[in-house]
């Protein structure tokens, strides 16, 4: 459809939202920011955020008061395009869901959005443990937001990131397209479901054959990974020193320059005074 083909569009688009340096601009930005919020998710809120983009046609001043990054929105619109024009060329006919509002898509609208995004990122379901901090049930705390366990790995836990539309909103399950890790694991880019839209889906995690698709032994791949590791912060260490010793090399020529040209000027006062007296 319409919606989901756009969806597809703005999960490609990076930075999304201006973030101030200055702290009382950036609660401003915020609190706009918050307008857009859906409590279904980042995925709707995104497709709220294109849709009034496309009624205040593409304006780039829209999005600078909005502190949206025109460049992240037109990316997407780029990406919209070249998904469409593949779908064309391959005949898909696209539809488009009956929109409720003006700006904001219907209820059912919604619904059949999450469906098609729970089926794409089943394998990204996961499920709340708690929210808040530690043990806390209070979203708007601090450490607030959802702790969730992910239904294909029953070890790690992750939590909705702050910027995220559902992070004060804590939904019993989850999707995500998005995930980083700081000091914790986070989800930036999720979406709430129903279970039993994915329940048909979940046995697939079980049924996958993880080393066919690995084309090895989990024992060899966890020892490659560990070889690669190595190897990467190997690099980034002899990346390092040799910028050290660019830097190094720099001021010393940058010193010698300059050794040279005072001794210039030093001759050419020199001769100036002998000339004079001359």
């Amino acid at each position: 459809t319409q919606e989901v083909l756009t969806i597809a569009s703005m999960v490609t688009a990076e930075n999304l939202w201006v973030v101030p340096g200055d702290d009382k601009i950036r609660k401003k930005a915020d609190k706009i920011k918050s307008r857009f919020f859906s409590k279904y998710g980042d995925h709707v809120t995104m497709l709220c955020v294109y849709d009034m983009w496309e009624q205040h046609r593409f304006n780039k001043r829209w999005c600078g008061e909005n502190y949206i990054h025109f460049r992240a929105m037109k990316h997407a619109k780029q990406v919209r395009q070249q998904l469409k024009e593949i779908l064309d060329r391959n005949g898909r006919h696209i539809d488009k869901f009956v929109r409720g509002q003006k700006y904001r898509p219907s209820g059912n609208v919604i619904e059949n959005c999450l469906k098609i995004i729970a089926s794409c990122y089943f394998m990204n379901t996961a499920r709340r443990q708690g929210v808040g901090g530690e043990g806390s049930k209070d979203v708007s705390a601090p450490a607030g937001g959802g702790i969730y366990r992910p239904v294909k790995d029953e070890i790690s836990m992750v939590r909705i990131h702050p910027s995220s539309a559902l992070f004060a909103v804590a939904p019993k399950w989850i999707v995500y397209s998005q995930s980083t890790f700081t000091s914790k694991a986070y989800v930036q880019i999720a979406s709430a479901i129903q279970y039993n839209w994915v329940k048909d889906l979940l046995p697939r995690l079980t049924d996958c054959d993880d080393e066919k698709l690995a084309g090895c032994s989990l024992e060899e791949l966890k020892q490659k990974t560990i070889e690669e590791r190595k190897q990467t912060m190997k690099t980034l260490a002899e990346q390092r020193q040799m910028m050290v010793k660019k830097s190094r090399v720099h001021k010393r020529r940058t010193t010698d320059n300059q050794l040279s040209d005072a001794k210039a000027r030093y001759l050419a006062r020199k001769r100036a005074r002998a000339a004079e007296e001359g």
